[in-house]
């Protein structure tokens, strides 16, 4: 674990300023439930049960809310995403990420995380004290794939075969693996290949990650696969139809899964 990581900061300090933003500029004034999950739950819930001994960096602060819009009621997926920053005084490099869903569920939310190391979530409601309107948590929830990590100090991609992350996740863990100084599981070589050759990931955040590895992490990555730009046509596949993407393409020709990138878009296009 990173010793230069900071204390995680405090969780009423945390829920207060997001529950101030978020019941103002994206809820009308309404007092709605939020969930606060991913790697700022997961640093505090790590430091406060390890006794302090365990702490993990977090760059950004995630919080998932339900549309108050009726035309989203239903409405699978995420619906909309805002970035924010200088939300937190004390810690003007935390970005505040919130993203607006159409269903909440907190358990179905984190259990589709993709490490393990972020599968930790509050739900917060508006709750009246006295006089005042505050944010409480309600339910906190680990899930057992989080308890492992917390006695294994391990990273692991909870399950490899999750097409909503895509290829997204294999840099994201090699990423935290070198933040952190933790150790970390890649699944077995086949598997591996299976899931992630072809697979697409977003330009912007994920390959500053992919930029900002090196050595042996770096390795993981370009000794199997060709990082090549490309322009996702398969709504299934990727999340960004029409956009430029990044793909992984597998370099091992005998893989029998390995796809050139011309026969990846030629499938793409008849899937479409």
């Amino acid at each position: 674990m990173s010793p230069a990581a900071p204390k995680p900061q405090p969780l009423r300090q945390v829920i207060d300023s997001i529950s101030d933003r978020l019941w103002s500029k994206e809820a009308g004034d309404q007092p709605i439930p939020f969930i606060l999950g991913g790697s700022y739950a997961a640093a505090r819930e790590a430091y406060k049960r390890s006794g302090g001994k365990m702490t993990l960096a977090y760059n950004d602060i995630d919080i998932w809310y339900k549309s108050v819009d009726d035309e989203d009621e239903g409405r699978e997926g995420i619906l909309k995403v805002t970035y924010e920053k200088n939300v937190f005084p004390d810690r003007p490099d935390i970005e505040l990420n919130v993203i607006r869903m159409g269903r909440l569920n907190l358990r179905g939310l984190i259990d589709d995380f993709d490490m393990n190391n972020v599968q930790v979530g509050y739900k917060v409601v508006p709750k009246i004290k006295g006089r005042k309107l505050v944010a409480e948590v309600a339910e906190t929830y680990l899930a057992p794939a989080f308890h492992k990590f917390l006695l294994s100090s391990t990273l692991e991609i909870v399950d490899p075969t999750n097409k909503k992350t895509g290829a997204a996740s294999l840099i994201r863990l090699l990423y935290k693996a070198q933040q952190l100084g933790l150790p970390y599981n890649l699944p077995p070589e086949k598997e591996l290949l299976q899931a992630f050759s072809d697979r697409a990931f977003a330009p912007e955040k994920v390959h500053q990650k992919l930029q900002q590895l090196t050595g042996r992490f770096r390795e993981e990555i370009f000794s199997r696969f060709n990082v090549v730009l490309d322009v996702c046509h398969n709504w299934s596949d990727c999340p960004y139809e029409g956009k430029q993407m990044y793909r992984l393409i597998c370099k091992d020709t005998g893989f029998a899964g390995r796809h050139t990138l011309a026969q990846i878009r030629a499938r793409d296009r008849q899937d479409a």
